[in-house]
């Protein structure tokens, strides 16, 4: 009988006798990764293997991939923005041309964040970078595989509220962690419910780094912000976004922890 990899959690497993779907970790090995993404086994810095494309946005990809000399999981980050770039053959990434400028930017933007939150590998708040490197004429950032859930689900899972003690225990480490992270001139902006995650021994943890781009309104790139969690200076090209705007939306999911409920998107908070 022949073994296969799964393409989601790298665990092997015997088609002839289990199917497509992984009796690990229940994935359908016979979806097809999306057109226009690395193909499933691309083997990138002669040492990672791309697996099922987990989550997409403006500016690029997040895989799930197996780290052949750690034979450890993790999660890969590639640069990949649609809106002003596109694949060419099966792997590398090319600037429209009108917009290469603005490619290269954005690009330099994804490197300097990656090594920014590379710097608070020990801050175990933070999701870890455990890699940055360049290939198919783009930036990789490889995490360290996240477990748990996201905080939504984790409350949903918890009567659909918690109590002051627990989002206090919860959330007083992000806000040091947050700290740290404006200290070193970067902004989450995406702080959010879903990017929030409690990790299986019952901690938060903060993920879903991106470039700034797609998470303030006026640039190129598809905008990508999350209702109730994103601050009013978001939604304008002309206002500051910063520090102020993780403050917004941290409080806002202490408050979606507290009560179950987000508040109102920000924009209809000004009528109010």
């Amino acid at each position: 009988m022949v073994n296969k990899l799964c393409m989601n959690c790298f665990s092997s497993f015997r088609p002839d006798e289990d199917g497509s779907r992984c009796p690990v970790c229940g994935w359908d090995n016979a979806k097809s990764q999306p057109q226009g993404l690395l193909k499933y086994q691309t083997e990138l810095a002669s040492r990672y293997v791309i697996g099922r494309a987990r989550y997409a946005n403006g500016e690029g990809i997040t895989y799930s991939a197996l780290d052949k000399t750690a034979q450890k999981l993790v999660d890969i980050r590639e640069f990949f923005p649609r809106a002003i770039a596109r694949r060419e053959g099966d792997s590398s990434i090319a600037a429209v041309r009108e917009h290469s400028r603005t490619f290269q930017q954005y690009m330099e933007n994804f490197l300097e964040l990656s090594k920014s939150v590379s710097r608070l590998r020990e801050v175990t708040v933070v999701e870890s970078v455990l890699d940055i490197f360049e290939e198919n004429s783009t930036i990789y950032t490889v995490y360290k595989a996240v477990n748990g859930v996201p905080l939504r689900r984790y409350v949903e899972e918890n009567g659909g509220h918690l109590s002051w003690n627990e989002t206090s225990r919860l959330f007083t480490p992000a806000i040091t962690a947050l700290s740290l992270i404006n200290s070193l001139g970067a902004c989450h902006l995406a702080i959010s419910p879903e990017s929030l995650r409690v990790t299986p021994d019952g901690n938060l943890l903060i993920t879903g780094f991106h470039i700034n781009a797609i998470h303030r309104a006026g640039g190129l790139l598809d905008l990508d912000l999350y209702p109730g969690c994103a601050a009013v200076e978001q939604y304008s090209a002309k206002a500051v976004c910063g520090e102020v705007s993780d403050v917004y939306a941290l409080g806002a999911c202490m408050l979606f922890a507290l009560t179950g409920e987000l508040p109102a998107e920000a924009s209809q908070r000004l009528q109010d």
